[in-house]
């Protein structure tokens, strides 16, 4: 147990990608964030491959520089796994058991739901709170990930000074920080449905969140480095504008010259083919306001060709 626990520290948070390494350290100021220091170390190629750390030493370096670059005084650490080597299961439990209880019979129940010996992989829980359907019951979401993924990010972060104070799910790291920012939503982000979509490198994350819960989370193996192009990717200026170029083909990403996609970012109208590439699988799935997925509306369908088109001229 202990995965994603930790203790009361000032965290720097590190995001380990295919392309780069980012660290980023927030203050905080009543209900509002600052953000205090940020930057981007660039990866070797293959440093991180399908969302693994196959270099420990030049991940480590890489997030050594990034540290020492952004002149943070946290010596602790936020580091985040892919949720493609999670195994994730809610279930529900007896309420009222104490904490050492709670292990107990997770443990138990684990075996039931994960393919591995537990004692090769890290595993750990979180009590959601009642359970709909039976209030005697807890809802409880269980998380388990293989060691050897786990250690290597520990390693990448301790091997160079810091502590990593919290070992998080790439997917549930999301929800955490839009529920910050569905604080200043009408109704607090209650009855709307969101796509929060980070646009990556070789990687676009989807996470679509009901209620301020996610509902649906998947990754498609495309971004902003497509076709296997080595060559780093510009960082997004804000403010500026890339020149503009035709799309090679309906649905492709512009060249990586026209992109200027970095990390999470992506810049003015080039996000348009993934941007309806991904509102073709929340459309395919739909939602209604009580989070139960159904099928869209065909006047929907026809607005979805309409702003195709619209995107079309525009490049």
């Amino acid at each position: 147990m202990g995965f994603f626990k930790s203790k009361k520290h000032a965290l720097v948070g590190i995001d380990i990608s295919s392309s780069s390494v980012k660290v980023v350290e927030l203050s905080k100021s009543g209900d509002h964030y600052r953000v205090e220091r940020y930057t981007v170390e660039p990866l070797p190629q293959n440093a991180v491959v399908e969302n693994a750390i196959t270099d420990v030493e030049q991940v480590g370096k890489a997030v050594d520089r990034a540290v020492k670059r952004s002149g943070t005084r946290c010596r602790h650490a936020a580091v985040a796994v892919a949720s493609s080597h999670v195994i994730t299961k809610r279930i529900s439990m007896p309420g009222g058991l104490r904490e050492h209880e709670l292990e107990q019979q997770i443990e138990m129940e684990a075996d039931h739901y994960i393919p591995y010996p537990l004692e090769e992989v890290n595993l750990d829980f979180e009590v959601i709170g009642p359970s709909e359907s039976n209030p005697n019951e807890d809802e409880v979401v269980i998380a388990a990930c293989r060691k050897e993924i786990v250690d290597d990010y520990i390693a990448v972060v301790e091997g160079y000074g810091l502590t990593p104070s919290v070992v998080d799910v790439d997917a549930f790291a999301i929800e955490s920080a839009y529920g910050l920012v569905a604080k200043q939503l009408p109704g607090g982000g209650l009855e709307k449905t969101v796509a929060v979509i980070d646009f990556g490198a070789t990687t676009t994350h989807m996470n679509v969140m009901h209620n301020n819960r996610s509902v649906y989370t998947r990754d498609h193996a495309f971004g902003g480095r497509h076709r296997g192009d080595p060559a780093p990717l510009r960082p997004v200026v804000r403010g500026g504008r890339p020149r503009q170029e035709s799309w090679r083909s309906a649905g492709q990403l512009p060249d990586r010259d026209s992109a200027a996609v970095h990390g999470s970012d992506v810049s003015g109208d080039h996000a348009c083919p993934a941007v309806f590439l991904l509102f073709d699988v929340i459309q395919q799935r739909g939602s209604d306001t009580t989070g139960r997925w159904v099928r869209p509306d065909p006047e929907d369908r026809r607005a979805d060709r309409q702003a195709r088109q619209r995107c079309d001229i525009r490049h």
